[in-house]
């Protein structure tokens, strides 16, 4: 009798694990998935300040840049870089601090240019 109990527990350890394996993979798979999506969002936030930039220091020429934009979008990575640094998220700190970095590169070559301007 207890040979056979032990079988039958053996197959519900064996039925369970299957199960949590499975769901591990489905998990993996969704993590992957999350984890690109973050990724690409990343890339395309980081490289979209890249050409205003190169624009402008070719140029020498900010006067379309709105001053009152790019400020808002500096504080808005800053907040971002806050609230990613509380959370442990490292990806989210780094992806805006370049963010961060970038669009105030473009807001200092904003006023720099208006002063010598004036």
């Amino acid at each position: 009798m207890g040979h056979d109990g032990d079988g039958v527990n053996h197959r519900r350890h064996d039925r369970l694990l299957r199960q949590m394996a499975g769901r591990l993979r489905g998990m993996t798979r969704h993590f992957d998935l999350v984890a690109l999506i973050g990724l690409g969002a990343a890339l395309c936030s980081m490289s979209s300040f890249v050409p205003q930039l190169i624009k402008i220091w070719r140029e020498g020429d900010a006067s379309a840049v709105s001053l009152q934009m790019f400020a808002l979008t500096v504080a808005g990575f800053t907040l971002w870089a806050i609230y990613g640094f509380l959370r442990g998220g490292w990806p989210l700190v780094l992806s805006n601090l370049v963010c961060l970095g970038l669009s105030a590169a473009i807001l200092i070559s904003k006023t720099i240019l208006e002063r010598r301007s004036a």
